[in-house]
């Protein structure tokens, strides 16, 4: 149904605050887990150098370049953000948040999930960016 390296297109409560996306961003799913039926997805962010390039940057972000080789799965350079530890339900309908089932290149995908790995295991994650939704809540959140 679902792989590592999808991508799923959502509003999203960034933080435990209760703040929220004003427009769908493309999640990639980090991990699955069957088991809890939860599913554990990463944040991207095109590259705007007039807005938020200087994000991409920091040690709290992953650049990923839409070239070399050329993705089918985002259009834009974008940078991940690795500072937070979003989860999801797993349920079927969420399929329908997915634009193609693609998914990001080995190499990228990779790259992606060891800086991923590396950041959540040398630094601290702020509760308030420790985020689950539930089902309920991301349709709510979608289908406004």
């Amino acid at each position: 149904m679902f792989e590592v390296g999808q991508l799923l297109w959502l509003k999203f409560r960034f933080n435990n605050s209760g703040d929220v996306s004003n427009v769908k961003h493309p999640y990639v799913i980090a991990n699955i887990d069957e088991q809890n039926k939860t599913i554990e997805i990463i944040q991207l962010d095109s590259i705007d150098f007039n807005k938020n390039a200087f994000w991409a940057f920091k040690k709290c972000s992953c650049i990923i370049d839409v070239d070399n080789p050329k993705e089918t799965v985002i259009t834009k350079d974008s940078f991940a953000q690795l500072n937070n530890r979003f989860t999801i339900d797993l349920y079927d309908e969420l399929n329908k948040y997915r634009r193609t089932k693609n998914k990001l290149s080995d190499d990228k995908l990779h790259h992606l999930l060891k800086k991923y790995k590396e950041y959540h295991d040398n630094n601290t994650v702020e509760d308030n960016k420790i985020v689950h939704i539930s089902k309920e809540e991301l349709e709510n959140l979608n289908n406004i």
